[in-house]
């Protein structure tokens, strides 16, 4: 989920890769930084105008496909639903301008879920 993630923030950026990271700063309690990462990105992987192109396929899923009953009022977002083989997996990845964010969902011995 987190390179999945990573993947789809071009999309919502406009076309530059990052480096997913799951800590970006430790503060104490008073609000001394103790570690904060580096600003890191590998840049522009696509042209804007094809992380525009796959903004108006993606956001069709909040609008007339699987992700409808996920949608918010005054908020333009895009997103993928997906499936593996037999149920074994579900998952979402969504994003807005400024979130993109990710759920899985299954059964960590690999047998399908309830669908």
């Amino acid at each position: 989920p987190l390179e999945l993630v990573a993947a789809y923030v071009a999309f919502a950026n406009g076309g530059n890769g990052v480096i997913p990271s799951i800590i970006a700063q430790v503060k104490t309690t008073d609000g001394k930084v103790l570690y904060r990462r580096a600003a890191t990105g590998l840049g522009r992987v696509m042209e804007p105008g094809i992380a525009g192109a796959m903004n108006a396929m993606m956001r069709e899923t909040f609008v007339i496909g699987t992700a409808q009953k996920g949608a918010i009022p005054g908020w333009d977002l895009a997103g993928k639903t997906g499936t593996s083989q037999e149920f074994r997996d579900a998952w979402f990845i969504g994003y807005s301008a400024s979130l993109v964010a990710g759920v899985w969902f299954g059964n960590d011995d690999g047998t399908p879920t309830k669908r």
